[in-house]
């Protein structure tokens, strides 16, 4: 059943042109939002039906960091492409032989984009507590190219788009502080391209506190950094937190008590619900014109080609106006 099917108004960034006359550019993404069985999976067809391309997590906290409380009210919440999966590992191809890991994976996944393996699952009762059941020999193709930083095969698998790491947490600390990480290790304007893999040991993710918790907390939060894109990113969108007047933020897993499952991940930008897993029921994904997307992050354009570029993809209708200051969204 379909509960909902708005326009282009989640807001996924904006930065500023002709600095002079206060003059900014928007890029926005579509829900499309769902209810009733497979319902994610309804949603996630539609979207790539109509041409678009689902947009990470870390896109979601980006727009949260630029919105205005308004508008982060209007888009309430949404799916992104991004999988936690909870993965066995009997062979010790990591390491110890049995240990239990968990795998954050941003702009991809193992099953997220697979709209026919996500309805088949809720059909034939394919899921433990709403995740999705992985397989074991699936399990092992993704730890076995995880231990051997095989990128290519990384991205291969979990149908990413430019695979930039693949490690763990103080690994993916480091990483993240380059400015090019989101735009493919190569664009530092770009937010949108890159795909990663966040590997924690069962013990250290559990440790991470759950709930709606005070903001302050959340500044070390390993859950919401590396949704985020990185401890800046997540510094950003908690100033938002703060800037809404809010005085907690929603970080949640469920204990990862199942092994060899996977859940895909929702954000929303009010409070109390924060990150968290999405459910195969509620189908809330947002998707970005690829063609939109292009121009605002990768073509460096000034003058009457930036014109002619916003003339052309910009849908035209501002969505935050301040003294002076007025935003057209492609």
């Amino acid at each position: 059943m379909i509960r909902d099917k708005g326009g282009f108004n989640v807001v996924l960034d904006r930065k500023t042109i002709f600095e002079s006359r206060g003059m900014e550019i928007g890029l926005r993404g579509k829900k499309f939002s769902y209810e009733g069985n497979h319902a994610s999976a309804d949603s996630i067809q539609e979207l790539l039906e109509e041409g678009l391309a689902p947009v990470p997590i870390y896109s979601l906290i980006r727009g949260m960091a630029v919105s205005s409380h308004e508008e982060a009210e209007i888009f309430g919440g949404g799916d992104g492409l991004a999988e936690r999966i909870t993965a066995f590992d009997p062979e010790g191809i990591m390491g110890k032989r049995g240990s239990t890991y968990v795998l954050d994976i941003q702009n991809g996944g193992l099953f997220v984009r697979d709209h026919e393996r996500m309805r088949i699952a809720v059909l034939q009762s394919q899921l433990t507590k709403e995740a999705l059941q992985i397989s074991q020999k699936e399990v092992n193709l993704v730890l076995d190219a995880i231990n051997r930083k095989d990128y290519k095969a990384l991205n291969e698998i979990v149908k990413g788009q430019v695979f930039v790491f693949s490690g763990n947490y103080q690994e993916f600390l480091e990483a993240s502080s380059e400015r090019a990480f989101l735009g493919g290790g190569m664009y530092p304007r770009c937010k949108l391209l890159s795909t990663y893999i966040v590997v924690r040991t069962i013990d250290e993710a559990r440790n991470v506190p759950s709930g709606s918790l005070p903001i302050d907390s959340l500044r070390k939060n390993q859950d919401l950094i590396i949704a985020s894109g990185g401890r800046d990113n997540n510094e950003n969108m908690l100033a938002a937190a703060k800037k809404f007047s809010w005085k907690q933020f929603g970080s949640n897993h469920d204990g990862y008590k199942n092994k060899n499952c996977g859940y895909g991940l929702k954000f929303s930008p009010r409070g109390q619900w924060g990150l968290t897993s999405s459910s195969p029921y509620i189908g809330n994904f947002v998707g970005v014109s690829p063609a939109a997307r292009d121009a605002f992050y990768l073509r460096y354009l000034t003058g009457p080609l930036e014109k002619k570029i916003m003339t052309e993809l910009s849908f035209g209708i501002p969505l935050y106006e301040g003294k002076n200051r007025k935003t057209n969204f492609y």
